[in-house]
């Protein structure tokens, strides 16, 4: 759980906790056992019956690209066309 919380790499561990490479393997098998579902989902019933959850506003993050119709070619004054589909990120 230190690594979810912190973000940090595995081989960055503080000493007082096994080796990286067991606490990452134990990671892997309980991912693959669905531990970290049934966890969330005792913690969301939890909440539930403390009425300490509140779902009546949520937020969600996304990203949108408008796909444009019409001309697949334009001319950057270079004299020949480009594909106008083309999104550049600087």
């Amino acid at each position: 759980m230190w690594i979810m919380r912190t973000g940090a790499q595995w081989k960055d561990m503080p000493e007082r906790y096994p080796p990286y490479q067991t606490c990452h393997r134990r990671f892997q098998k309980w991912a693959r056992l669905g531990a970290f579902e049934e966890m969330l989902k005792a913690l969301v019933q939890d909440m539930k019956e403390r009425g300490d959850l509140d779902l009546t506003e949520c937020f969600i993050d996304g990203t949108f690209v408008i796909a444009k119709k019409g001309q697949r070619y334009k001319d950057h004054g270079s004299g020949r066309p480009l594909w106008s589909s083309y999104r550049h990120i600087r």
